[in-house]
């Protein structure tokens, strides 16, 4: 009899301790659930805010644009604090001049091979270099921001070869700038070092803005004179840009600097352009969830603005 009691109570505690791991788990599962809920109810919220602001962020840039016959910064899209308040939300927004880069998307043609072309010297101030081979002003450029960024003349042809790989005539091949990461000689230091040059826009013809170039640029500057001039002779040229920029690339004040300064011929002027159609749109909101980005691609035409390319990622809580 004691021994069935025994039993029946072991049973009883055996029970017992199913039930409660069993309401542990349930507790826990709705636990996750119900932050699952309040996390995509939070990335929903934050993705329509950002495309809010997106549609006023457009509205802006376009009113900023109009009439305008150069872009510079200047203008009200340059400035920056611009925000978007709304009753829940604060949305930051900046600019950025999509045309400050060189367009790897100009490179759509298909590279000569280099028996039959002649022997260029190479684009750089080092005598020493070896020579490459080189085809029109847009590769020529190209090469010698490369040589600026520690390429040597094996590696400038080794990714020369890679993009005519990817290249087709007519078409554009390259959608973001990223998908050169993994062509050879481009590292993550290099990939990082060129980030900030290089772009991939839909259009096959350079239009690299000479108003809105900054000093971080100084590379690509440097390349636009194929490195004939070392880059703290280009500071003067870029702090000499009026307010309201230049108007044309043969505007007589950019002629009249070059000369003052004592700059070699602008071997790349027919790359360079002091109007800009594509910006990069930069949206930032946080809720109690943490910080979300919207980075959109905008192409400014007849005064109204269109969305080419969007992403938005989850950028972290500020407490973090």
């Amino acid at each position: 009899m004691k021994r069935n009691k025994g039993m029946a109570l072991l049973v009883v505690m055996l029970l017992l301790a199913l039930m409660a791991t069993l309401a542990i788990g349930i507790n826990q599962f709705w636990y996750s659930a119900f932050n699952r809920t309040l996390n995509q109810q939070a990335h929903i919220q934050a993705k329509w805010h950002l495309l809010g602001g997106e549609i006023f962020a457009r509205q802006w840039l376009a009113e900023s644009l109009q009439n305008q016959t150069v872009v510079h910064f200047g203008q009200r899209w340059a400035q920056p604090g611009q925000a978007l308040h709304t009753e829940d939300a604060s949305i930051g927004i900046s600019f950025r001049d999509a045309q400050a880069c060189f367009n790897i998307n100009t490179l759509n043609y298909r590279f000569a091979k280099a028996e039959k072309l002649p022997e260029i010297s190479q684009p750089t101030l080092d005598e020493n270099t070896p020579p490459v081979f080189r085809a029109d002003i847009a590769r020529q450029v190209f090469d010698a921001l490369l040589v600026n960024l520690g390429f040597t003349a094996d590696q400038i042809r080794q990714l020369g070869d890679s993009i005519e790989a990817q290249l087709t005539s007519g078409k554009v091949a390259f959608s973001d700038i990223s998908e050169l990461r993994p062509f050879p000689g481009v590292n993550r230091e290099r990939f990082m070092r060129l980030k900030p040059l290089l772009c991939a826009l839909p259009a096959q013809k350079s239009a690299i803005n000479i108003n809105t170039l900054g000093y971080e640029q100084l590379p690509l500057l440097q390349a636009l004179f194929l490195n004939k001039a070392p880059q703290d002779a280009l500071q003067p040229l870029l702090a000499a840009r009026p307010a309201n920029g230049w108007e044309d690339i043969h505007d007589p004040a950019l002629q009249e600097i070059l000369l003052t300064l004592h700059l070699p011929p602008l071997e790349g002027e027919k790359l360079l352009a002091t109007r800009s159609h594509y910006f990069y749109a930069r949206l930032t909101t946080e809720n109690d969830r943490g910080g979300y980005q919207l980075q959109s691609l905008l192409h400014y035409k007849r005064q109204k603005v269109g969305v080419i390319d969007r992403q938005i990622r989850y950028v972290g809580s500020s407490d973090e």
